[in-house]
């Protein structure tokens, strides 16, 4: 399903209520979105589907993508999927 930044607001809005465990909720579906500059920031994005999503210039400080799927998808420059250690 594509989704465009429109339809952003909605989708994550149904998706945090999924997450939450309410039947009025629905896991997010962005397979193939253009989310370029989307403002993700604090997004709560545990098990979405981002399959082949692009988010180039993304904002996705302090998101939540715990188990979700990145399969293919185009990530901001200098984004790591894993936390860097501090020592």
């Amino acid at each position: 399903m594509k989704n465009d930044m429109m339809h952003l607001s909605e989708v994550l809005r149904l998706h945090k209520l999924w997450v939450e465990g309410s039947r009025d909720g629905q896991c997010a579906d962005l397979t193939r979105a253009n989310l370029t500059g989307a403002n993700l920031t604090g997004a709560n994005l545990t098990g979405a589907d981002l399959y082949r999503a692009n988010l180039s210039d993304a904002n996705l400080t302090g998101a939540d993508l715990t188990r979700a799927n990145l399969t293919d998808a185009r990530m901001p420059e200098g984004w790591a999927s894993e936390p860097e250690e501090v020592s």
